[in-house]
């Protein structure tokens, strides 16, 4: 590839982590084997990440000359600088435990126990609010991104919707009664 169509390339690969960042509904990932380069940014992108204990991590770009760029912007908004820097300079590999000290990983789980973790997760995300789940997504990806008064007027008029929501409505009303709210019903009702 030309420098153009290497740009073009990568504008694509950025889109695509993009798209995954801000898809409304969550996005769990399992982790099995060996995670390198790329695999790290659909990891940054994911909600929820297990990965199986003796899985391999690896900013693996600098090895091959070049440079974790694309994966950067997501991989440094999910995990801290001062954690990652010298993974992604060095490109050594490291385990599933430091992946998960780093916040890249949410449970790291023998490869036995991954489909009930996993089904656990798809559980308990189904036991909440569809609506409410889709709008704290948005909010968890971008409220660190406003200023102060961006922040205060979005969270205060966040919370002020969902209270008067259907869904905020009948969370409460169940809530007060001791009862499951209705979109537990109805998913039990689907499975």
């Amino acid at each position: 590839y030309s420098f153009e169509e290497n740009k073009n390339d990568s504008l694509k690969l950025y889109e695509m982590f993009k798209a995954i960042e801000v898809c409304r509904v969550p996005v769990l990932a399992v982790v099995q084997g060996a995670a390198m380069g790329g695999a790290l940014g659909l990891m940054a992108v994911a909600d929820v990440v297990v990965a199986v204990d003796t899985t391999k991590f690896c900013f693996s770009e600098v090895k091959l000359g070049l440079a974790p760029a694309v994966i950067s912007s997501f991989v440094l908004k999910k995990v801290g600088l001062g954690l990652i820097a010298p993974w992604m300079i060095a490109g050594k590999v490291f385990g599933a435990s430091e992946a998960q000290r780093m916040g890249l990983v949410h449970e790291v789980v023998s490869v036995e126990r991954v489909d009930e973790i996993l089904s656990s997760w798809v559980k308990v995300l189904g036991e909440a609010a569809p609506e409410a789940v889709k709008e704290t997504k948005v909010l968890v990806n971008h409220v660190m991104e406003l200023d102060e008064e961006q922040k205060r007027d979005t969270t205060i008029s966040l919370i002020a919707a969902r209270r008067v929501s259907a869904e905020g409505q009948e969370g409460l009303k169940a809530f007060l009664e001791k009862r499951a709210p209705a979109w537990k019903v109805l998913g039990k009702e689907n499975k």
